[in-house]
Protein backbone atom coordinates (compact mmCIF):
# COMPACT_ATOMS: atom_id res chain seq x y z
CA UNK A 1 0.00 0.00 0.00
CA UNK A 2 1.20 3.67 -0.82
CA UNK A 3 0.77 7.00 0.63
CA UNK A 4 0.08 7.70 4.48
CA UNK A 5 -2.70 5.49 5.20
CA UNK A 6 -5.55 3.34 4.26
CA UNK A 7 -6.22 4.02 0.70
CA UNK A 8 -4.23 7.58 0.84
CA UNK A 9 -2.19 8.26 -2.09
CA UNK A 10 0.59 10.63 -3.22
CA UNK A 11 0.07 12.34 -5.85
CA UNK A 12 3.36 11.65 -7.60
CA UNK A 13 2.85 7.73 -7.51
CA UNK A 14 0.63 8.34 -10.81
CA UNK A 15 2.07 9.48 -14.08
CA UNK A 16 -0.62 10.75 -16.54
CA UNK A 17 -2.55 7.79 -17.70
CA UNK A 18 -4.25 4.77 -16.13
CA UNK A 19 -2.98 2.78 -13.72
CA UNK A 20 -4.48 0.26 -11.32
CA UNK A 21 -4.37 -0.43 -7.80
CA UNK A 22 -6.12 -3.11 -5.76
CA UNK A 23 -5.95 -3.10 -1.86
CA UNK A 24 -7.10 -5.70 1.27
CA UNK A 25 -8.47 -2.90 3.58
CA UNK A 26 -8.82 -4.01 7.30
CA UNK A 27 -12.84 -3.76 8.30
CA UNK A 28 -12.10 -2.01 11.15
CA UNK A 29 -10.61 1.02 9.19
CA UNK A 30 -14.01 1.63 7.86
CA UNK A 31 -14.89 2.60 11.33
CA UNK A 32 -18.62 1.93 10.44
CA UNK A 33 -20.03 3.44 13.88
CA UNK A 34 -23.36 2.36 15.05
CA UNK A 35 -23.93 0.07 11.88
CA UNK A 36 -25.21 -2.83 12.94
CA UNK A 37 -23.03 -5.00 10.86
CA UNK A 38 -20.15 -7.60 10.95
CA UNK A 39 -17.38 -7.72 8.33
CA UNK A 40 -15.46 -11.12 9.54
CA UNK A 41 -12.54 -10.78 6.53
CA UNK A 42 -10.41 -8.06 4.84
CA UNK A 43 -12.36 -5.50 2.22
CA UNK A 44 -11.30 -6.08 -1.51
CA UNK A 45 -10.70 -2.56 -2.99
CA UNK A 46 -9.60 -2.59 -6.64
CA UNK A 47 -9.72 1.01 -8.19
CA UNK A 48 -8.52 2.34 -11.88
CA UNK A 49 -7.49 5.86 -11.30
CA UNK A 50 -6.86 7.85 -14.54
CA UNK A 51 -4.65 11.05 -14.09
CA UNK A 52 -4.72 14.09 -16.57
CA UNK A 53 -2.93 16.48 -14.98
CA UNK A 54 -4.05 17.56 -11.34
CA UNK A 55 -7.34 15.86 -12.07
CA UNK A 56 -7.85 12.00 -11.03
CA UNK A 57 -10.77 10.04 -12.53
CA UNK A 58 -11.16 7.20 -10.05
CA UNK A 59 -13.39 3.93 -11.14
CA UNK A 60 -13.41 0.51 -8.83
CA UNK A 61 -15.41 -1.12 -6.48
CA UNK A 62 -15.00 -2.24 -2.63
CA UNK A 63 -16.03 -5.88 -2.53
CA UNK A 64 -16.78 -7.07 1.58
CA UNK A 65 -18.62 -10.16 2.78
CA UNK A 66 -20.88 -8.89 5.96
CA UNK A 67 -22.72 -10.38 8.33
CA UNK A 68 -25.98 -8.68 9.88
CA UNK A 69 -29.41 -10.56 11.82
CA UNK A 70 -32.28 -11.08 9.55
CA UNK A 71 -35.08 -8.62 11.14
CA UNK A 72 -37.38 -11.02 10.92
CA UNK A 73 -35.51 -14.55 13.06
CA UNK A 74 -32.63 -12.70 14.10
CA UNK A 75 -30.86 -15.53 12.32
CA UNK A 76 -26.95 -14.58 11.37
CA UNK A 77 -27.30 -13.63 7.90
CA UNK A 78 -23.77 -13.49 5.80
CA UNK A 79 -24.08 -11.78 2.36
CA UNK A 80 -21.37 -10.37 -0.07
CA UNK A 81 -21.56 -7.09 -1.04
CA UNK A 82 -20.04 -4.81 -3.94
CA UNK A 83 -19.98 -0.88 -3.73
CA UNK A 84 -19.17 0.82 -6.38
CA UNK A 85 -16.48 3.59 -6.17
CA UNK A 86 -16.56 6.86 -8.70
CA UNK A 87 -15.67 9.86 -7.90
CA UNK A 88 -12.91 12.72 -9.57
CA UNK A 89 -10.15 14.40 -7.26
CA UNK A 90 -9.03 17.62 -7.76
CA UNK A 91 -6.84 20.39 -6.82
CA UNK A 92 -7.68 22.36 -3.76
CA UNK A 93 -7.20 25.65 -6.19
CA UNK A 94 -10.32 24.53 -7.90
CA UNK A 95 -12.48 24.44 -5.04
CA UNK A 96 -12.49 27.91 -4.69
CA UNK A 97 -14.17 28.09 -8.33
CA UNK A 98 -16.91 26.27 -7.33
CA UNK A 99 -19.92 27.42 -5.63
CA UNK A 100 -20.32 26.12 -1.97
CA UNK A 101 -19.83 22.70 -1.07
CA UNK A 102 -18.21 20.43 -3.35
CA UNK A 103 -20.38 18.61 -5.92
CA UNK A 104 -21.14 15.18 -5.74
CA UNK A 105 -18.37 12.64 -6.37
CA UNK A 106 -15.60 15.14 -6.19
CA UNK A 107 -13.00 15.18 -3.55
CA UNK A 108 -10.29 17.37 -3.55
CA UNK A 109 -6.44 16.75 -2.93
CA UNK A 110 -3.79 19.16 -1.02
CA UNK A 111 -1.22 19.03 -3.95
CA UNK A 112 0.59 16.14 -2.37
CA UNK A 113 -1.72 13.91 -1.42
CA UNK A 114 -5.34 12.25 -1.50
CA UNK A 115 -7.50 9.79 0.46
CA UNK A 116 -10.39 7.54 -0.58
CA UNK A 117 -10.90 6.36 2.78
CA UNK A 118 -14.19 8.41 3.55
CA UNK A 119 -16.04 7.79 0.17
CA UNK A 120 -15.70 4.12 0.26
CA UNK A 121 -17.10 4.16 3.76
CA UNK A 122 -19.96 5.80 2.21
CA UNK A 123 -20.54 3.64 -0.40
CA UNK A 124 -20.15 0.59 1.84
CA UNK A 125 -23.16 1.70 3.93
CA UNK A 126 -25.08 2.85 0.90
CA UNK A 127 -24.60 -0.72 -0.17
CA UNK A 128 -25.79 -2.41 3.07
CA UNK A 129 -29.09 -3.87 3.52
CA UNK A 130 -31.66 -1.82 5.33
CA UNK A 131 -33.44 -4.93 6.38
CA UNK A 132 -31.67 -8.28 5.98
CA UNK A 133 -33.90 -11.43 5.47
CA UNK A 134 -32.17 -14.69 6.18
CA UNK A 135 -34.55 -15.54 2.91
CA UNK A 136 -37.65 -14.33 1.12
CA UNK A 137 -39.92 -17.12 3.15
CA UNK A 138 -38.52 -15.92 6.23
CA UNK A 139 -41.39 -16.76 9.06
CA UNK A 140 -39.91 -14.74 12.02
CA UNK A 141 -40.32 -15.69 15.64
CA UNK A 142 -43.83 -16.15 17.57
CA UNK A 143 -44.70 -12.61 19.31
CA UNK A 144 -45.88 -14.53 22.29
CA UNK A 145 -42.84 -17.25 23.13
CA UNK A 146 -40.19 -16.22 20.64
CA UNK A 147 -39.44 -19.63 18.83
CA UNK A 148 -38.41 -18.64 15.82
CA UNK A 149 -40.82 -20.66 13.40
CA UNK A 150 -38.88 -21.54 10.68
CA UNK A 151 -36.86 -24.08 12.75
CA UNK A 152 -40.89 -25.57 13.52
CA UNK A 153 -44.30 -24.60 14.79
CA UNK A 154 -44.87 -23.49 18.35
CA UNK A 155 -47.00 -24.66 20.62
CA UNK A 156 -47.79 -21.59 22.95
CA UNK A 157 -51.65 -21.09 23.54
CA UNK A 158 -51.56 -17.39 22.15
CA UNK A 159 -50.60 -18.62 18.97
CA UNK A 160 -53.78 -21.15 19.20
CA UNK A 161 -55.80 -18.23 19.98
CA UNK A 162 -53.89 -15.91 17.28
CA UNK A 163 -53.23 -12.22 17.37
CA UNK A 164 -55.35 -10.32 19.71
CA UNK A 165 -55.68 -7.57 17.21
CA UNK A 166 -58.21 -9.51 14.73
CA UNK A 167 -60.36 -10.66 17.12
CA UNK A 168 -63.13 -8.69 16.69
CA UNK A 169 -62.84 -8.93 13.06
CA UNK A 170 -62.65 -13.39 14.07
CA UNK A 171 -65.79 -12.53 15.80
CA UNK A 172 -67.40 -10.24 12.99
CA UNK A 173 -67.19 -13.82 10.62
CA UNK A 174 -68.13 -16.45 13.26
CA UNK A 175 -71.39 -13.89 12.93
CA UNK A 176 -71.22 -12.38 16.47
CA UNK A 177 -71.77 -8.48 16.70
CA UNK A 178 -69.72 -6.22 18.83
CA UNK A 179 -71.47 -5.22 22.06
CA UNK A 180 -71.65 -1.09 21.90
Amino acid sequence: MSGRGPLTYTLSEFSEGTSERSEQLDAGALNLGDVQVSIPHPVEVSLEITRMREEFRIRGQATLRVSQNCVRCLESVESVLTAPIAMLVRGRHERENESRDAPEGVLYHDGESFSLLNEVRQSVILELPADPFCGPDCKGLCPHCGVNLNNGSCDCAASALGDPRWGVLHNLRQGQMPDH
